[in-house]
């Protein structure tokens, strides 16, 4: 079956967010070939408060990169 491995972690903390603070926290997903790459920005009060990127890779049943199936494609696009 198919599998999503991380390839790549990367997280910015720009400010401290305390107890009772309202975290606002914005996602985009960009689809590549073989890989999606997640990016989020987290904000209290407007400020941005941090910064992140996960990169995950699909993989076959031989842990071998594949192509992103068209039907998750197709709802990330």
């Amino acid at each position: 079956g198919l599998r999503m491995f991380v390839r790549y972690v990367e997280i910015n903390f720009l400010h401290e967010i305390f107890k009772g603070d309202k975290v606002e926290i914005f996602t985009e997903a960009k689809p590549g070939n073989t890989s999606l790459t997640y990016s989020q920005m987290l904000k209290v009060k407007g400020r941005v408060v941090s910064t992140s990127k996960i990169v995950v890779v699909f993989v076959d049943k031989n842990k071998k990169p594949t192509r992103i199936p068209e039907e998750i494609r197709k709802k990330l696009i």
